[in-house]
């Protein structure tokens, strides 16, 4: 299960001082700073376990130039033509955003252009995201050999071992993995979610 939360902040910058060279003409500069956090929640099938949890946070900011004669012009978004559209959303399309998410924020930021006055052709969007993914923990088998894991295996040899981002393995089938990563010159990553386990460094050292 997977749901996600989002907050949004739009900045108009009015400086009348900027260069001419810098003369956007008219368009609409838009810097677009977008920040996803991603929280991975796993939560076990055994009750006795308790949960887990890892989050990771990723950036990147984008400059547009967008046509003011479309940003700001009085018609309602709904009522765009067609060309105008298609041109919004490829304009756009770099944004590391959902078109779905794109089109909830992107009536406010039309709007804000909508109020700025001759001296600001500049705003900056920063849009925040974060991203809940709750999956259940697969303590019942390895993801790597599909053996189921009995916890009451009298074989000492057999161990269960938990990644950084709350994958449960067998701790031979991981290790036969991630040798497999460092034969391939590939990350050392989880099976499931591909996320980094440890530093390439950490294994050659082994």
């Amino acid at each position: 299960m997977e749901f996600s939360s989002s907050s949004l902040q739009i900045t108009p910058i009015e400086d009348p001082s900027i260069p001419q060279e810098f003369d956007f003409g008219d368009c609409f500069s838009i810097i677009f700073n977008c920040t996803k956090k991603l929280i991975q929640i796993s939560e076990s099938s055994n009750p006795a376990l308790e949960v887990h949890s890892s989050s990771t946070t990723t950036t990147a900011t984008e400059a547009i130039l967008v046509p003011s004669d479309i940003l700001c012009s009085g018609t309602p978004l709904t009522d765009l033509s067609r060309e105008d559209t298609i041109l919004l959303h490829e304009i756009f399309s770099s944004l590391s955003v959902s078109p779905e998410l794109f089109d909830q924020i992107l009536p406010d930021i039309v709007e804000t252009a909508r109020r700025c006055d001759s001296n600001t052709r500049e705003i900056v969007v920063n849009l925040h995201v974060t991203s809940y993914n709750v999956v259940q923990d697969s303590d019942a088998e390895c993801a790597i050999c599909l053996e189921k894991f009995d916890h009451g295996n009298e074989d000492s040899s057999v161990e269960i071992v938990r990644t950084n981002c709350s994958h449960v393995f067998h701790d031979r089938c991981l290790l036969h993995w991630l040798r497999r990563c460092a034969n391939c010159q590939s990350p050392h990553s989880c099976p499931l979610c591909r996320s980094i386990i440890f530093p390439t460094s950490e294994i050659d050292d082994e």
